[in-house]
């Protein structure tokens, strides 16, 4: 599962495509400088087909060993 959030790009616009499985959201935003000084800025989300899955079944695809649920373990690493 991948959320990649930024702002315009070409190259993931070419890579990360509809037909690859990849959704594309636009969001209006505001943002502040150092200054404190606001700006108006379009901020890009991509998810993959997995991230989408997740989102509309409230599941992720993990499958947590006995010892790693006893540890309240959520993203384990995997060899």
């Amino acid at each position: 599962m991948i959320f990649i959030s930024g702002y315009a790009s070409d190259l993931y616009d070419s890579m990360l495509t509809q037909e690859l499985g990849w959704q594309k959201k636009i969001i209006e935003t505001t943002t502040k400088d150092s200054s404190g000084k606001s700006h108006q800025r379009i901020e890009i989300l991509w998810t993959n087909k997995y991230f989408e899955s997740a989102l509309k079944t409230g599941e992720v695809p993990i499958t947590l060993t006995e010892k790693e649920q006893k540890q309240g373990k959520l993203n384990p690493l995997r060899p």
